[in-house]
């Protein structure tokens, strides 16, 4: 696959593209709104201060425009939660039983056949209880080149060398979407594969195509 130049996009991704950039806008408006809110009780705080050291209202009269002031303030609760909001970035969460319908789904999403399927995908993990997949976590994030590197998350890269990294390729190969029976380094078996890739569903939302071990109805059964 070419290191540069932005990838094909299906009618699905476009769709999905113009929601999400739709939401990012409504969240870049509710930050810069945030912080307006925030500048106005700062300069009503201020001002009610400075009302206060120059006049010689009653204590009663005083009181009733403290109790007045608070009822206009920002509640934490509600702030925590515009906060949290404004900085969550959207994801895409491909979750399921079965390997090749995950992958399936996620080059239908993108519009290219990223991830193998049918006999080029391997031996598929069974969705019985008590399974265990093989296959790692994958992150689809937006970049102007392609580029593959196995990571722990929210934290930093491995230095691992993966089979799409030594030529050209235009499925991932599946030697890097699996974790081998004979590895028993910790960080290695829980890196997930971070694929960077000039998509434009990517600038607005990243993608995320999560393992059966790590799908919440699976773990419940256990």
């Amino acid at each position: 696959m070419e290191g540069h130049g932005p990838q094909k996009s299906s009618p699905l991704a476009r769709d999905l593209t113009r929601a999400f950039n739709g939401y990012n806008k409504h969240t870049v408006q509710l930050k810069k709104n945030l912080k307006e809110t925030h500048a106005f009780f700062r300069e009503m705080r201020q001002n009610y201060s400075n009302t206060c050291a120059s006049s010689t209202l009653s204590s009663d009269s005083a009181s009733l425009e403290t109790s007045q002031f608070s009822c206009i303030s920002f509640p934490s609760h509600e702030e925590e939660f515009l906060r949290n909001t404004v900085g969550a970035a959207p994801y895409i969460l491909v979750l399921g039983q079965d390997c090749a319908a995950r992958y399936q789904l996620l080059n239908c999403l993108l519009g290219e056949r990223l991830l193998p399927l049918g006999p080029q995908a391997g031996h598929a993990c069974q969705g019985g209880q008590g399974s265990t997949c093989k296959r790692r976590k994958l992150c689809f994030t937006h970049g102007k080149q392609t580029r593959l590197s196995l990571a722990l998350p929210g934290q930093y890269e491995l230095v691992h060398q993966l089979v799409a990294n030594c030529g050209r390729w235009d499925t991932v190969p599946r030697e890097d979407l699996e974790i081998l029976d004979e590895c028993e380094d910790p960080a290695h078996r829980q890196a997930e594969l971070e694929i960077t890739l000039h998509h434009p569903m990517l600038q607005e939302a990243k993608v995320m195509v999560v393992p059966l071990s790590e799908c919440p109805a699976h773990r419940g059964s256990d």
